[in-house]
């Protein structure tokens, strides 16, 4: 928590400068708030730990496994890039 309030105005500063930034947000698009919060947590020295097996993305075309209720703890569900208005 400690760490989370010490980098949440930059989270927030570095996403609406890379949404103010024509260029970064062209290619980050929607995604640019994730890219805020990297910056943050790398400006405050934040380490992450890895969790193999935490988490699945697998895309709306996949299928899933047989032993995906047993195997991840999210479901990471944002296909906004995968449709569009016209389906």
């Amino acid at each position: 928590k400690a760490q989370l309030e010490k980098l949440a105005t930059d989270w927030k500063e570095f996403s609406l400068s890379l949404k103010r930034h024509e260029e970064s947000d062209r290619q980050l698009g929607w995604v640019l708030e994730m890219w805020g919060y990297a910056i943050a947590a790398a400006k405050h020295g934040v380490k992450h730990k890895l969790i193999q097996h935490f988490q699945c993305e697998p895309g709306s075309a996949s299928q899933m496994p047989f032993d995906y209720p047993s195997k991840y703890l999210i479901h990471h569900y944002t296909y906004g890039t995968e449709y569009d208005l016209e389906g």
